[in-house]
């Protein structure tokens, strides 16, 4: 078999070498590496629904027109179809981030709400609800925040009404509704009508207090408060597996206060709230400085793992080789980050353990190198090093090129045939399969046999 000389190329490699490592660190300094929500802060949206029977593409495919790196996982430890989503901030002028996240929690509950039809359910049970309780629900919110007297407010949301009722027909949905009502001001006239009519599976235990003292159905004193109604909904709720799927069986199961109207309660709950098909249990934000923590802990992670690399092989080879494997697996992950900042892919954690991954699937192919170099110069001390290297690099080849096709051809799989996050974790291992099985061929072995001319040989060490 006909043998390549490696190590007598060495210096026209290196150059390449040279030119791709300096070349991706200009690119990671002037480009940059572009962050998902993991680590440029955002917001992070748990929603469960009652039909368990949801997945987590359903949910992907309404949270992408929104954020299409938006994170989403199924959360496991959960019976029910629960789920965590994370978007990142976006990107607007400075003091408007509130209001445009905002907007995008909106269309989310939109999103959301489509999957059982929740948003036409809404509109069909305002349109089956007398003018008097529509206009009552929207003077007392008072969203759009009408000015003048008892009388003006009740006539503008009178007049409100009227274009409703032609609308509300042809709706689908309550944004679609709110911009037909009021189109100089749909983003309100949607929370208004929210609001008004809000989700018996939604609504906190303060905003049911809060909303019951409002309407005050039972006729209670004005210093009194309705906790004891709220905590029986959020009780009834919890222990309904937090879904309420039959307003009669809930409203039959409140005890009300000695003289109070049980069947006012009743009448108000099903004339105010409808039921929902979901429930948003968390919704927060955190900033870019945890974000920023949370990418330095990363890279604290592959930082660790080299120097840990670097102890265990200078213990089992010398340092020679623990040196030249590190050397070789920077090399690695440094033109990996500089291809993943060429095309604009988002760091990840999934990125992270793609990086994670490449360190150790680098260093195994140099790790076979080194190994068969030390076995053939224990049994060739007389031959000439460079000599020994080249022949244990082409002895080994066909292994390495094997085993790294093999690995390849998965990753190509996974990448043309799997989602937005997976993709990301693909493509920086593509490129470090590639360049990992480059270096244990061109750099590991070089830098070794560098380090065996100018600090310690290695073939004169035991």
């Amino acid at each position: 078999m006909r043998k390549i000389d490696f190590i007598g190329n060495r210096m026209y490699f290196g150059m390449v070498s040279l030119i791709l490592f300096v070349g991706s660190i200009v690119l990671i300094q002037v480009k940059g590496v572009k962050k998902n929500v993991d680590f440029a802060g955002g917001t992070q949206v748990m929603v469960t629904f009652a039909d368990s029977s949801i997945k987590t593409k359903t949910i992907r495919d309404l949270v992408e027109p929104i954020d299409k790196k938006a994170t989403v996982y199924h959360n496991e430890d959960d019976t029910s179809a629960s789920f965590t989503i994370k978007i990142k901030s976006p990107e607007v002028e400075k003091g408007k981030e509130a209001e445009a996240s905002l907007e995008r929690l909106h269309k989310l509950e939109a999103g959301f709400a489509s999957i059982n039809n929740d948003e036409k359910k809404l509109l069909d049970f305002v349109n089956t609800l007398p003018e008097e309780k529509v206009v009552q629900s929207l003077v007392i919110g008072n969203i759009l925040g009408v000015t003048g007297t008892d009388t003006d407010i009740e006539s503008a949301y009178k007049d409100i009404y009227s274009k409703m009722k032609e609308q509300l027909a042809e709706s689908n949905t309550i944004g679609e509704l709110a911009g037909k009502v009021a189109p100089e001001n749909a983003a309100k006239m949607e929370q208004a009508l929210r609001l008004a009519f809000p989700s018996v599976n939604r609504v906190t235990r303060d905003l049911f207090n809060a909303t019951l003292i409002k309407f005050n159905p039972l006729n209670r004193d004005l210093s009194a408060d309705y906790l004891d109604i709220a905590d029986q909904i959020v009780a009834y709720r919890e222990g309904h597996d937090d879904f309420v799927t039959d307003m009669n069986d809930l409203t039959a199961s409140l005890k009300v206060q000695e003289g109070e109207d049980a069947e006012k309660l009743s009448a108000f709950l099903k004339g105010h709230f409808t039921l929902g098909s979901y429930n948003i249990t968390s919704n927060s934000t955190f900033s870019p400085s945890i974000a920023a923590e949370l990418l330095s802990k990363a890279w604290e992670a592959i930082l660790f793992a080299i120097i840990g690399i670097l102890i265990y092989i200078s213990m089992r080879f010398t340092m020679g080789y623990a040196v030249a494997s590190v050397v070789a697996l920077i090399h690695d992950v440094v033109i990996a980050l500089g291809a993943f900042s060429l095309v604009g892919a988002e760091l990840s954690n999934p990125v992270v353990a793609a990086f994670l991954t490449i360190v150790g699937y680098s260093l195994n192919d140099t790790i076979v190198v080194f190994d068969r170099i030390r076995e053939n110069i224990r049994n060739h001390r007389k031959a000439e090093l460079p000599v020994v290297m080249n022949n244990s690099i082409n002895q080994t080849l066909s292994r390495t090129l094997v085993t790294s096709l093999t690995t390849f051809m998965v990753v190509i799989v996974i990448y043309f045939g799997a989602n937005v996050t997976l993709k990301d974790f693909a493509f920086p291992l593509l490129i470090g399969i590639i360049v990992g099985t480059y270096s244990s061929i061109f750099v590991a072995s070089p830098v070794l046999l560098f380090w065996s001319k100018t600090i310690k040989p290695i073939n004169k060490e035991k």
